[in-house]
């Protein structure tokens, strides 16, 4: 992947710890590899329950008012 100049002077990833073990982590859309930028693909929430059980509920909590969906499945 070819980056532009002022793609290469982005931030590429970041990760910051804060209270608790938990990290805000951040990276950015690069045009010359066909991310488009649009109201609902700009935020990504990546949280780490304890149990499938809390999962499927954060999903539905946080999926309320959500257009595009895509089930849980277990990872890992």
């Amino acid at each position: 992947m070819h980056l532009s100049e002022e793609e290469a002077r982005g931030v590429m990833n970041v990760s910051l710890p804060i209270l608790n073990g938990h990290i805000i982590m951040d990276t950015d859309f690069f045009t010359s590899a066909g991310h488009e930028i649009r109201a609902g693909n700009n935020t990504t929430i990546v949280p780490e329950p304890d149990t499938r059980q809390q999962a499927d509920e954060l999903y539905v909590a946080l999926s309320i008012g959500s257009n595009e969906k895509q089930d849980t499945a277990g990872m890992f």
